[in-house]
């Protein structure tokens, strides 16, 4: 697991932020597109560093992370 490097003050609510929603991310990666353990984690933290900069805009943050998972994912899949 990564922590994020923010503003003092940020990082705490960073960190429990990363810590409520990185082990969904990492199980919805892995039961929904059958991808490796290591390969989950590389994706769930770059998913939740991204959130992090669309958070103050997002309504529904579950929502917006499953798809900003399967967003990246399917980049992933066109890079050759």
């Amino acid at each position: 697991m990564h922590l994020f490097a923010l503003a003092p003050g940020e990082d705490l609510q960073a960190e429990a932020f990363y810590i409520r929603h990185f082990p969904a991310l990492v199980s919805a990666a892995i039961a929904r597109f059958a991808i490796a353990e290591d390969e989950a984690e590389e994706l769930a933290d770059t998913v939740l560093l991204s959130s992090l900069r669309h958070l103050p805009a997002i309504d529904d943050v579950q929502t917006w992370l499953l798809g900003a998972l399967t967003s990246a994912l399917a980049r992933q899949g066109s890079e050759p």
